[in-house]
């Protein structure tokens, strides 16, 4: 019980994984679109692994590898 007062709702725990993985806020779309997918049933798994494998993601590596 308190780990599951710790964890962030799901619109906290994207904006957490935008300013992770993208270094910004996610746009409304953006915010509504995975918040949605979470409260279909994705897993959280899932949704990170999203972020890890999206082209603006691997953009930000392929860049810091030059």
């Amino acid at each position: 019980p308190e780990c599951q007062e710790k964890l962030p709702g799901n619109d906290e725990f994207i904006r957490i994984l935008y300013r992770l993985y993208f270094d910004r806020e996610p746009g409304a779309e953006e915010l509504s679109g995975w918040v949605q997918m979470l409260e279909n049933g994705t897993s959280l798994e899932e949704i990170v692994n999203g972020f890890a494998e999206s082209a603006e993601f691997k953009g930000i590596v392929n860049a810091m590898k030059e």
